[in-house]
Formats: structure tokens, sequence, C-alpha cells
């Protein structure tokens, strides 16, 4: 039969080898959360690419006039006309289809394409172009948004002036939404203090 010393040597043993049991398994347990949340979409590189992605897009929307755009606008070679003995194959992309396709298309899912296109970047761009404005993005903060699924919120700050006129700045906020494809699926402005309808005056 042990005697008292014996059993509380005997205890100390135990209870030290389950310290360092104990922490053994901690320190596997962080390990294995830092190779499961280093590996996951919602950090590291992806969401890197993601912001990026997002700001080539807004820096390339919010510049101008794009000077090769506005040549592709005014040229009639790429307007669409169907009457008069002329017809053009819809099948054949414009000079100035390709040229916004090689400009944003990578950047966006199929369906919303189309959609970016005919509501922000053609919009902002002849805007510029008809009332003689210039304008150039001076910052971008984006941050992915962790309480919505494949959200991104952006706020631009630009500075934007009429021909002979004082610079102004402006800020603009919206929110862009990426999954699983790796591309803009939706990308809208909450705030534009404006700013279209004042491009148009």
């Amino acid at each position: 039969m042990k005697t008292l010393g014996a059993l509380v040597g005997s205890f100390k043993n135990f209870h030290g080898g389950m310290v360092i049991l104990k922490g053994k398994i901690i320190f596997l347990f962080m390990l294995l959360s830092l190779v499961v949340f280093g590996c996951s979409p919602e950090s590291g590189n992806s969401s890197d690419e993601n912001t990026t992605m997002i700001k080539t897009v807004l820096t390339e929307q919010l510049t101008g006039p794009d000077e090769r755009f506005i040549e592709l606008v005014e040229d009639p070679a790429n307007v669409t006309v169907i009457g008069e003995g002329k017809t053009f194959d819809s099948q054949t992309n414009t000079e100035l289809e390709l040229y916004l396709e090689e400009t944003y298309k990578s950047y966006f899912t199929e369906n919303f394409y189309d959609t970016f296109i005919g509501l922000y970047a053609i919009n902002f761009q002849a805007a510029l172009f008809n009332n003689n404005y210039e304008m150039n993005v001076e910052s971008i903060d984006t941050k992915k948004n962790r309480s919505i699924e494949g959200a991104y919120d952006f706020t631009v700050h630009v500075t934007y002036k009429q021909k002979d006129q004082e610079a102004k700045d402006a800020e603009l906020s919206g929110r862009a939404y990426i999954y699983e494809e790796g591309k803009i699926a939706d990308l809208m402005f909450a705030k534009d203090n404006d700013l279209p309808d004042e491009l148009k005056q």
C-alpha cells in the first residue's frame, strides 16, 4: 500500500502530466484554427485581390474623360443602325464594345457586366465629356463587410472641375458584392452627393 507521500507524489506527477497534455492540446487547437481560418476565402490573399479589383474598376470609371472612349463613341462606325438599307450584324462587336470589354469585362460576372456599363461606366464618362469636366480619383478606401457575405464597402474621394474653374471635392460611397466566381456580381453607389447630376450641368 502506497504511503501518503507516495500518493501525493503520484498526484503531482499525474497533474504535471495533465498540464503538459493540456498545453499540447491548446497548441494543436491554435495551430488547427490558424490553418482553417488562414485558408478561408474570407481572409488572406482572396480579400486583398477583391479589394484591389474594386479599386481598379472605380479608378477606371471615375477618372476622365477617357479620351479613347470618347473617340470611339464619336465614331459613326460604332453606332448600330438598322433601316435605310443598312443592317449591322449584331454578332459583330464594334470597336467601342471591344474597348469596354477589354477595360471592364474581366472584373464582372456575365450577368452584371452589361448593367454596370449601362448604369455607371458610360454615364459618368459621357457626362464628363459633354460638359467639359475633368475628374480624378484621389483615394479609395475599401473594406470587407463582416456582417454580409461577399460584401465590400467602399468610399471614393474625387476631385473634379469644369474647364477654367476651380476644382471641387466629392465623396462617393457604396458597396460591391463578390462571390465564389471571384468577380463583381453587383456594385452600387449608396451616396454620391448628387455628383452625377452636377456633372450634367
